[in-house]
């Protein structure tokens, strides 16, 4: 192992693939850094994680889930005789 940069320096193909990974994962590590810094939130080791694994992301819904959303408020609104 190329210790000073976490690598492996062997020439096989499996050995690059690891590399390879391994520099997108810091590439994208050192991105949300950069966005933290640019947001003027602290940087901290539970931060680049939360943001790496994008546990900081709203929950996103399916298609279905926003007609079906949709619907039941068309429904009360119908009750009402307010419907669009």
């Amino acid at each position: 192992m190329e210790y000073s940069k976490g690598k492996s320096f062997r020439k096989k193909r499996e050995y690059k693939g690891h590399n390879l990974y391994l520099d997108s994962i810091r590439l994208r590590i050192m991105k949300i850094q950069c966005e933290l810094e640019i947001e003027y939130i602290s940087i901290s080791a539970n931060s680049d994680l939360n943001c790496f694994l994008s546990k900081d992301v709203p929950v996103q819904c399916t298609l279905f889930e926003v007609f079906r959303e949709h619907y039941d408020k068309c429904t009360q609104l119908f009750a009402t005789d307010m419907a669009p």
